[in-house]
């Protein structure tokens, strides 16, 4: 019983972790495509949003120059866009 509870932990604890472990692409204003291997937190001191880049280093953005924030691998119909950007169909 015991060996079936921990692996049961341990299938459990892997899939939580993978679950968490993620890219996310930052769409700037102007198209241009950042992965970061965290996801972008927004600063409301600074204004930016701060996250670790592919190469593992710190780095921030303006808030105005984001466009879109998504989990590497969407598509555009499930992304988390920053609230007051969607675009009205016409």
């Amino acid at each position: 019983m015991k060996s079936i509870c921990l692996s049961l932990l341990v299938v459990a604890s892997a899939m939580f972790l993978s679950g968490c472990r993620s890219s996310y692409d930052i769409t700037l204003n102007n198209g241009t495509k950042i992965t970061g291997v965290t996801r972008p937190r927004l600063d409301n001191e600074t204004g930016h949003y701060v996250f670790k880049d592919a190469k593992g280093q710190a780095s921030s953005i303006p808030a105005m120059r984001v466009r879109l924030i998504e989990p590497q691998g969407t598509s555009q119909n499930f992304s988390a866009e920053k609230p007051g950007s969607r675009k009205t169909r016409q």
